[in-house]
């Protein structure tokens, strides 16, 4: 059986050792070492990457009998015994530092808030750690950051131990996992105590800072995103990127930033409600234009038209104005690609406007329409303004007589 001395030596780069075997894992080929400096995947944690005689390795698991797998990019010359193995050191620090913070932030959300670790998830884009806890309010949040930064500046020891049935009886440990192994004790200080088979800084102090980034319901507790040390670095100097642009776009100090854009988006919000107020304005001015000359049929009122671009909101807000008219039937249509088509009738026409979309659709070569009796909408469909009017112009004549009253 190979075994891996990332657990037991975080700081483990390299190493020279025996194959003890070559096989494939999923159509690649794969290798067993004597032993590894490579952490297989688990308990949240990513697999190490790095080499093998300077083959890149993939992946990196533990079978159930507890042989480490190293998956490869390629296969290792036929007969090869001796070989050196090589992580990739600063994926290695990195997910150091983002374990050993989530450790210290578990802590501190279980001491400021009673909240309580459930699940760590660790990745390339994201960090975060999910909490049985409703919710926290900001000033929590505030405390439980600050906390967590006082116990990395506090530079303290990080142990890692396998400590006897007796001695473990009287560890104070955050979390007991069920299994029946020897227990991997990972201590930061006297803060926090708790099984772990990850890796692990030495002192506290590497983690370098901790900075809670986002806050989320999750099922029925809270998903807490973070980024630790040089996570935290690169998040502050993309932050920092985005104010230092806003202030010179908006001629203004860093500091500024927030309440010049509060200031900006009220005036936009402002302006925003103007212009909804105006268009509402215009349509019903159009929707009288559209009225007037309006074919009467069979005792209904008929507006047929087609435009060469218009949003489908205005189409819909215009034929709902249209239909608020007794006696009004709306067939309006916006060419282009894709073109769309509402049809639409006052509460006191009797039509169904679902099969008259449908005939249309078919005719016009759309896929996609539906709506409810009074009003059907559809697009899917290329057309141009002219063949467009022709076609809403064929509904209009088809329309059935009047037969009184919808009910």
């Amino acid at each position: 059986m190979s075994s891996s001395r990332a657990a037991a030596d975080s700081y483990l780069r390299s190493l020279d050792t025996q194959v003890q075997a070559q096989l494939q894992v999923d159509g690649r080929p794969a290798v067993v070492l004597e032993q590894t400096c490579f952490y297989p995947e688990g308990g949240g944690q990513p697999h190490d990457t790095g080499t093998i005689d300077g083959v890149p390795v993939l992946a990196v698991h533990t079978q159930a009998d507890g042989t480490v797998v190293h998956t490869l990019a390629q296969s290792l010359p036929a007969g090869a015994v001796h070989v050196t193995a090589s992580i990739d050191w600063a994926r290695r620090f990195d997910h150091m530092q983002q374990h050993s913070g989530q450790h210290i932030l578990s802590q501190s959300f279980l001491q400021i808030a009673g909240a309580a670790t459930a699940g760590f998830h660790l990745s390339a884009q994201r960090v975060t750690i999910d909490l049985q806890h409703a919710a926290f309010s900001a000033e929590q949040l505030a405390q439980v950051e600050q906390l967590a930064n006082s116990i990395v500046q506090s530079n303290l020891p990080v142990r890692v131990s396998f400590p006897g049935p007796a001695e473990l009886a009287a560890l104070q440990l955050r979390k007991v996992p069920e299994v029946d192994a020897p227990l991997r004790i990972v201590a930061i200080g006297d803060f926090d105590i708790t099984a772990c088979a990850g890796t692990h800084v030495a002192h506290s102090a590497e983690v370098a800072l901790i900075k809670l980034t986002k806050v989320e319901r999750n099922k029925s507790g809270q998903r807490v995103e973070f980024c630790c040390g040089q996570r935290a670095l690169q998040d502050y100097q993309r932050k920092h990127a985005t104010v230092s642009r806003a202030a010179a776009a908006l001629s203004c100090a860093p500091a500024d930033v927030e309440a010049l854009l509060e200031q900006q988006l009220a005036a936009q919000q402002q302006l925003a409600k103007q212009l909804r107020a105006a268009r509402d304005e215009l349509l019903q001015h159009e929707c009288a234009l559209l009225l007037a000359p309006a074919a009467a049929a069979g005792g209904r009122r008929v507006v047929c038209r087609a435009w060469s671009a218009r949003a489908p909101e205005e189409l819909r807000e215009l034929a709902r104005l249209l239909v608020a008219q007794p006696g009004a039937v709306a067939l309006l249509g916006s060419a282009g690609e894709p073109a769309r088509v509402v049809l639409a009738c006052a509460a006191d026409v009797a039509l169904d406007m679902r099969p008259l979309l449908a005939g249309l659709l078919q005719q016009l070569g759309g896929e996609r329409g539906g709506g409810q009796q009074r009003l059907a909408q559809g697009g899917g469909f290329n057309a141009t303004e002219s063949a467009l009017q022709a076609a809403l112009d064929a509904v209009a004549a088809a329309l059935p007589p009047a037969i009184g009253a919808a009910g």
